[in-house]
């Protein structure tokens, strides 16, 4: 018996198959895989859960979702899926996220908050050992907190934090804050580390713009650890972190967490699916895990 785990992201989606741990991992792009999803190519034998994360904003109780990167799309996971999967359950990708590090990191509190810096932006909350996942399994989308400036946000706003400091929106930012341009957000950090004057001050701007959000996050929610995922974070943490501390503090009015990049890569999340699936089933997970925090109660 084992568990289908769909991290469906916005430009990739990893696929696992395990039960303990993960037997089987797979990556697709995303926009294969909402155009045909193939899943029977995959060894789907003796499946026993099937949960799915994807980005919000999505409608939980009819089991749609609206992709960030794709405008105007609404895919109707029951349809897509249907063929594939008999039943399944939707998971905001970030909820999943901090489940993932709570119960399988490196980094573990009562109180936690796991911050996605990807191609958007957006949180998942543990507060006293529970998980925060609001109406629909929408809540925390942090990316539209507002930062400052008048930057245009693909949600239609102004001034979100997303709209500066996502890894699809930093090249846009870096030509308007610069003139200069950068084919990806991979190509600025690279120049960055070469000392590119254009580079470094979109950079440090953004660093700005991250302590501001950051500290938001701090002050709304008190956690004890901070855990940063998504691209941005993982594939660059000493650009991420460095400075971050000093620049928070003039902001936060409450105790300084500890934080930390996610330890499990860019897998947080599938591993936070493959905890809901074993939580559901009143597995007690901790049990093989050299860990003495309780098990995460999931107030669905």
């Amino acid at each position: 018996m084992t568990y289908l785990c769909i991290d469906i992201g916005a430009t990739k989606t990893f696929v696992g198959i395990g039960e303990r741990g993960f037997e089987f991992i797979t990556k697709i792009k995303t926009d294969k895989f909402l155009d045909e999803p193939n899943l029977e190519e995959l060894p789907m034998d003796d499946i026993k859960k099937a949960v799915i994360a994807v980005p919000g904003p999505l409608d939980r109780e009819n089991g749609v979702i609206y992709p960030p990167n794709i405008p105007d799309k609404k895919v109707d996971m029951v349809e897509l899926l249907s063929s594939d999967i008999d039943t399944f359950f939707l998971v905001n990708d970030c909820s999943a996220g901090v489940v993932g590090e709570y119960v399988f990191g490196d980094v573990r509190a009562s109180n936690m908050v796991y911050i996605t810096i990807s191609s958007g932006i957006g949180a998942g909350v543990i507060i006293e050992d529970n998980l925060i996942e609001g109406r629909m399994g929408n809540f925390a989308e942090i990316g539209h907190i507002k930062v400052g400036g008048d930057r245009r946000c693909g949600c239609g706003g102004e001034g979100h934090w997303e709209s500066y400091c996502s890894g699809d929106n930093l090249p846009e930012f870096a030509l308007e804050l610069t003139g200069k341009e950068f084919k990806d957000s991979e190509e600025l950090f690279l120049k960055y580390r070469e000392a590119n004057s254009a580079a470094k001050k979109t950079i440090e701007k953004m660093k700005e713009y991250n302590a501001a959000g950051i500290s938001n996050v701090v002050n709304a929610y008190s956690p004890e650890v901070i855990v940063l995922g998504g691209g941005v974070a993982v594939n660059h943490p000493e650009v991420i972190t460095s400075d971050l501390e000093s620049m928070l503090e003039k902001d936060v009015i409450c105790e300084m967490p500890e934080i930390a990049v996610a330890s499990l890569d860019d897998r947080s999340v599938l591993f936070g699916l493959l905890a809901f699936c074993q939580l559901d089933e009143k597995t007690d997970i901790l049990k093989s895990q050299d860990t003495s925090i309780r098990p995460l109660r999931h107030d669905s």
